[in-house]
This record gives C-alpha cells, structure tokens and sequence, in this order.
C-alpha cells in the first residue's frame, strides 16, 4: 500500500504543478477578453480560481475596480471561478465591462 500511495500523491503534485503553471501563463497573458472567457467557461485548470484573483490579473484592474465589480454584481471576493452561478456570472461580465479602464476596452475591440 505504501507505495500506491506514494504514486498517488506524485500524480496530484504533478497535477498541482500543471494548474500553477497553467494559471502563471494566464496571468502573463491575461487580458480583458482573456478575463471575460475565463469568467463564463472557466477550464478545468481554472476553476479553483478565486474571482479576485483573475480581476486583478487584467491591467488596470487595482484594488477599487475590482471591489466595485464584486460589489455591484454580488459576488463575495473569494468564491472561485468554479463556484459561481449562473447569473452571477452574468453579473460579473457585465461589471468586468462597465468598470474597465478606457484603454483596455480599446485593446480589447482591436484585437477581437
């Protein structure tokens, strides 16, 4: 048993591991488009996110908007991408939207 054991426990350190780099890349690349998809079909990887955390990831997204957002569209802070319903999802993109900076509303319509 001892050693089942042991393999399972390097399968979920390699999973760990997988998610931390998966999410590491997202925040490298992360913009407001990039946000919006994760807010309404989370990955896998993604959805033991907290929302939080993914606002904050977008550029020009501080402490004030994204507190504003959660506010607005009723989301506690620390629930995870996985966690939210449906029209708290909803809620969210709709705020995600209204309390972005100018400039990244303009990235965001030249690239798409």
């Amino acid at each position: 048993m001892p050693h089942a054991h042991r393999a399972q426990q390097l399968a979920a350190l390699a999973e760990a591991n997988r998610v931390r780099g998966e999410r590491a890349r997202a925040r490298r690349e992360m913009t407001l488009d990039f946000a919006r998809h994760l807010v309404s079909d989370p990955p896998a990887w993604a959805e033991g996110w907290r929302v939080e955390s993914v606002l904050r990831s977008i550029p020009g997204f501080g402490s004030q908007r994204i507190t504003t957002a959660l506010r607005r569209a009723a989301v506690v802070p620390r629930v995870t991408l996985g966690e939210l319903g449906g029209s708290e999802r909803l809620a969210l993109l709709e705020q995600i939207e209204a309390v972005a900076p100018p400039r990244a509303r303009e990235a965001a319509v030249s690239v798409g």
